[in-house]
């Protein structure tokens, strides 16, 4: 839970939070959602979870691309951001994922619209790293 809100819940804000993006195809999504969802609900992962809509998105990267997003309450510890990332690990997700802060989010900061250097860490579950620097703004902004 955030801040005493239940995990799944919608409108929440946690200014100083993040989270993992997990790309799937869209026909992958219901069986690694209602894994995620359990451990939420469990408190295994972050302190809330949500998955995009089945609609075409401005921000997708693939046609048929869904995203499920993992928060965590504070993007500077590494430790439980870490932690969430070696559960999500146990779930079956290993390929290399990345986080990306909710201000980064906020400020409409997408690879679509050719910002770069976005995400603040990226793991594989068994190994994590930081961005060095600060997230790239398209060329002329």
């Amino acid at each position: 839970m955030c801040d005493g809100h239940p995990a799944l819940s919608r409108p929440l804000r946690i200014p100083a939070g993040g989270k993992w993006l997990i790309f799937v195809p869209g026909r992958r999504l219901k069986r690694l959602w209602e894994k995620v969802r359990g451990a939420t609900e469990a408190g295994l992962l972050g302190c809330r979870a949500k998955f995009s809509p089945d609609k075409p998105s401005v921000h997708g990267r693939i046609p048929g691309e869904r995203v499920i997003c993992i928060f965590t309450q504070n993007c500077d510890d590494i430790a439980d951001v870490f932690r969430v990332r070696v559960e999500l690990r146990q779930l079956g997700v290993r390929d290399e994922i990345p986080y990306k802060t909710n201000e980064d989010t906020r400020l409409g900061h997408y690879e679509a619209y050719g910002w770069t250097n976005l995400d603040l860490w990226r793991s594989d579950g068994l190994t994590i790293t930081r961005r060095v620097g600060e997230a790239v703004p398209p060329e002329g902004r």
